[in-house]
């Protein structure tokens, strides 16, 4: 039988709560714009230190964006569903797949 790691599976939990609780209903505008923002922090850091897949921290990002940390998870969560997204074992750390240009 499959069991998931306990901190994957806390780490899912709490995306869920986060993204379900905190995070105010947003137009698709904003949503956009963040996206846009948040695959360019990640461009920005790829083309510093070239390597892939990019590393970013839910909580540096919103400070760096002046976002709230839920609004930045969820719109991680929308990028895990499209592929851009990876989420981790580490609370908290996403890995970003930034196509090179």
């Amino acid at each position: 039988m499959f069991l998931p790691k306990p901190a994957h599976l806390l780490g899912s939990l709490s995306a869920l709560l986060e993204t379900g609780t905190q995070s105010p209903v947003r137009s698709t505008s904003d949503v956009d714009q963040l996206r846009q923002s948040i695959i360019d922090y990640g461009r920005m850091i790829y083309d510093l230190y070239s390597y892939q897949p990019v590393r970013i921290e839910v909580k540096w990002v919103a400070y760096r964006l002046r976002e709230s940390p839920a609004a930045i998870l969820a719109t991680l969560v929308l990028l895990e569903k499209e592929g851009v997204a990876i989420r981790t074992s580490s609370k908290g750390l996403w890995k970003l797949r930034i196509s090179s240009d």
